[in-house]
């Protein structure tokens, strides 16, 4: 797809989808994108589907949608004689399939055909007279019906188009070869009889031909004509040949050997087949086809007999579907809460496994995701005692990762340091490399991404950038584009924690470039936020304050729209900057909401301080109640051992300012100093 937009391309280029309605959610993803960049090319993309199914794209402006009315009764005549190779049909005949079929193309041309096939007319040479036999005609009145009339006059092989339609809409010779009882001749004969009938098409010659009923309809009419105890015995007998005969076919294509297993009743072998479409599709991060998978699975689970093997086989079903669902709808979505919980339940009776740790990480991230720190750092502490019990170091690593994040929104940032700078210690990536499939991206660098601000804001701001570089180095070496995009993003966090920011307008913007190739929205959505609040720093404030407002809502969207809450302080700050305080502090108490309505400190003083900024810039100030929020940042700045903020805010504060408050910054100022000086001699 790429070379379609490629600048030097300038053929015009026609793309044509068919029956869009069937079409699988990794493969309407890429047609999403194809979409949403082709304005501008020279290219034409036709797509057709029924009216059931609702795209995504209908409201751009270079799309167009063209509804097919059914056919009048003139075009309808039209396409009756065409299908009958030019020769008019009897009057009353023709009524009758004009009348029957409605203007629905399908129904007209196989209505013409059943009329044909049967012995009710003669030809004549450029017209067909009804037999003097048959005066009275009993053309079907459905479709399903002048399918069914058509199968049955094909009686010596309709067994072949039966067992065809239970392999599915396209089949193989080779595979309806390994099924039907006849021999190699008389199937060749029955499945051209199916061609010749234009019931079937056919691509490439016997043994190597591939056959394709002409309608999904017409499939269905077939596979509905058996009987429910013979479609389960046929549909055992393809999930068996698929396995024994076709072993290649059963590895690449196990959801197929799946749907055969579930539809012969045979629960436990569909179950463990689904399971393997599932962990098949997320290795390709077809996120959407795992989970309905994992979700099959669990439904034929369901059918067996409560044992505790049926418990531990839905104890590893439910982790793999915790972990598909966040891809889709975000890790705070309640669906993988339940699934982890629920996973969780089941390991109590293995309560060292893997699964269980596993349950208990799904769980951690979809707390955090919901700024729920508190019982996210509960959760994060049994992960590592459990990794302890175990003994097993990349556990310990995952736990220890888990337990540093929840410190640090926490604001216990010197404990968040200590954490990750202890996993750092322990990983080896040769040794853990299955992690960055696991978890998305490599562990070093997600610990990375934390000590970088945490350095800085505990007053080692060369030591935190030196960590960012570290990390950006990582995920370039990497070539992981998850784990570069954390780096950039970490990278453009600590420029602004330095306030270099044109360094930090530099990677945001990188980290935009490269979300949006992935697909990465919340790392887009962070690089937007930080990017604005560089343009703001370096006066481009209106551009800045509306990046934003943008990142904000593009966060929300994606369900972390309460994660961080430094965003809603760099928004209002931004109208600060621009002399709009008032607007700035309505802005402000969204944070002060969530402030109050969570458990994430991370921020706290950084939130007093553009509080205090604000009031003091008010067409009325007032500086006794701006003092107030000051000496609360203080307060908390020391309480979290945050010196860079103490240094920075203190030093900002005006003489005219209240005397108590440029004390305090004094006194931070005093104490920093001792810091660096202790710093340099480390």
């Amino acid at each position: 797809m790429s070379d379609l937009f490629h600048e030097k391309v300038q053929r015009p280029v026609l793309m044509v989808f068919e029956d869009a309605h069937w079409i699988d959610p990794t493969t309407l993803e890429v047609l999403d994108q194809l979409i949403r960049r082709v304005a501008g090319v020279r290219a034409l993309v036709l797509i057709t589907f029924r009216p059931e199914f609702t795209p995504s794209w209908g409201s751009h402006a270079h799309v167009t949608a063209h509804g097919l009315d059914r056919l009048s009764k003139c075009e309808a005549a039209t396409m009756v004689e065409r299908v009958a190779g030019g020769k008019a049909l009897p009057e009353a005949i023709q009524s009758q399939v004009v009348s029957k079929a409605d203007g629905v193309p399908l129904f007209i041309e196989e209505l013409t055909k059943a009329v044909l096939e049967a012995d009710w007319l003669v030809d004549r040479g450029d017209h067909y007279e009804l037999a003097a036999a048959h005066s009275k005609l009993n053309i079907p009145a459905t479709l399903h019906d002048s399918l069914m009339a058509r199968l049955d006059r094909l009686i010596p092989v309709k067994e072949v188009a039966q067992i065809g339609a239970t392999i599915g809409r396209e089949f193989s010779y080779e595979m309806i070869g390994a099924l039907s009882p006849m021999g190699d001749r008389e199937l060749r004969d029955a499945l051209d009889r199916l061609v010749n009938s234009d019931l079937l098409s056919r691509r490439g010659q016997p043994p190597e031909a591939t056959y394709l009923f002409k309608h999904a309809l017409i499939q269905e009419a077939a596979y509905q004509s058996l009987l429910r105890s013979t479609r389960q015995r046929v549909h055992q007998r393809i999930a068996e040949v698929l396995v024994e005969q076709f072993p290649a076919d059963a590895e690449t294509r196990p959801e197929v050997v799946a749907h055969h297993y579930t539809e012969a009743g045979l629960s436990r072998p569909a179950a463990d087949y689904w399971e393997r479409a599932g962990q098949r599709a997320v290795a390709r991060s077809a996120n959407a086809e795992a989970l309905a998978h994992f979700n099959k699975a669990l439904d034929v689970l369901a059918t067996l007999p409560d044992t505790p093997e049926r418990a531990q086989r839905e104890l590893g079903l439910q982790v793999a579907r915790g972990f598909a669902i966040p891809a889709l709808k975000g890790w705070g979505a309640p669906e993988g809460r339940q699934a982890f919980s629920r996973a969780l339940a089941l390991s109590e009776g293995v309560p060292d496994s893997l699964l269980r740790f596993r349950a208990l990480w799904g769980l951690w991230t979809a707390h955090t995701a919901c700024t729920e720190h508190q019982k996210a750092r509960q959760i994060a502490e049994e992960s590592v005692a459990l990794a302890q019990r175990v003994g097993d170091a990349s556990l310990l690593v995952d736990g220890g990762l888990t337990l540093g994040a929840s410190l640090f929104w926490l604001g216990d940032l010197d404990a968040a340091r200590s954490q990750h700078e202890a996993c750092m210690t322990t990983y080896d990536f040769q040794k853990h490399r299955s992690h960055i499939v696991m978890y998305g991206l490599d562990r070093r660098a997600e610990a990375l991404i934390y000590l970088g601000p945490a350095l800085c804001a505990l007053g080692y701001p060369d030591l935190g950038l030196s960590r960012s570089q570290e990390n950006l180095s990582l995920g370039r070496t990497l070539a992981h584009p998850h784990t570069l995009a954390f780096a950039l993003g970490g990278a453009a966090w600590v420029h602004i924690w330095r306030q270099e920011w044109s360094a930090a307008q530099r990677f945001a913007e990188e980290a935009i470039a490269l979300a949006s190739e992935h697909g990465f929205a919340f790392w887009e959505a962070f690089g937007r936020c930080c990017r604005g609040r560089a343009l703001v720093h370096q006066g481009e404030r209106a551009v800045g304050a509306d990046l934003l407002r943008r990142g904000l809502a593009e966060l929300k969207a994606v369900g972390m729209g309460n994660f961080y809450t430094p965003w809603f302080a760099w928004s209002a700050e931004a109208f600060g900057v621009a002399g709009q305080a008032s607007d700035g502090l309505r802005e402000l108490a969204g944070a002060f909401s969530l402030l109050d309505h969570t458990d994430q400190r991370y921020a706290e003083a950084e939130l007093y301080w553009i509080k205090g900024t604000l009031l003091e810039h008010l067409a009325s100030p007032d500086a006794h109640e701006a003092e107030a929020w000051y000496l609360k940042a203080i307060e908390v700045a020391r309480r979290q051992q945050t010196k860079l903020l103490e240094l920075s805010r203190g030093h900002e504060l005006e003489p005219a300012g209240a005397g108590q408050a440029r004390r305090s910054a004094t006194g931070a100022r005093a104490d920093l100093r001792l810091f660096h000086r202790g710093l340099r001699h480390r």
